[in-house]
C-alpha cells in the first residue's frame, strides 16, 4: 500500500502542493474528508501499540511513527524545487530515479526505527 501511495504522488505531484494548499485555507474541510474516506488511523494506531505490547516492535508513539512516515513521503515531493538542484544538480532523471528509490528507503528507515534491537 505504502509503495502504491508513493507511486500516485510521483505521477501526480502537485497532489501534496494542493493538500497543502487546503490545510491553510480549510484544514476543518480536510480534516473531515480524511474522516469521511473511512482511513483506519485508530485501527493503525491500535496495531502499532499492540505490537508494541507483545513485544514484536519497540515502543513508539503512533503519532510520531505516522508524521515520520508521512513526512519522508511528501517532503522530496514538495521540496523538489529546492532538492533537484540542490542534490541532483537539476539532473531530472536523477532525481526521479531518487524518488524510486524511496519507496524502499522510507520502508527500510520506518522498519529499522521500530525494530527491537539486540544489545
Amino acid at each position: 500500500m505504502f509503495q502504491t501511495y508513493i507511486e500516485i504522488l510521483n505521477r501526480n505531484p502537485s497532489i501534496p502542493f494542493f493538500i497543502l494548499e487546503e490545510i491553510n485555507k480549510n484544514p476543518e474541510r480536510l480534516a473531515n474528508a480524511f474522516v469521511n474516506a473511512g482511513l483506519p488511523i485508530q485501527k493503525v494506531f491500535d496495531m502499532i501499540t499492540d505490537a508494541a505490547q507483545k513485544g514484536i516492535i519497540r515502543p513508539v508513539d503512533p503519532n510520531q511513527l505516522i508524521i515520520n512516515l508521512i513526512s519522508m513521503s511528501v517532503f522530496p515531493l514538495v521540496g523538489r524545487n529546492m532538492i533537484q538542484p540542490v542534490l541532483f544538480q537539476n539532473d531530472k532523471r536523477a532525481y526521479n530515479k531518487f524518488l524510486e528509490s524511496q519507496k524502499a528507503e522510507v520502508a527500510d528507515f520506518i522498519i529499522q526505527s521500530i525494530q527491537i534491537t539486540k544489545d
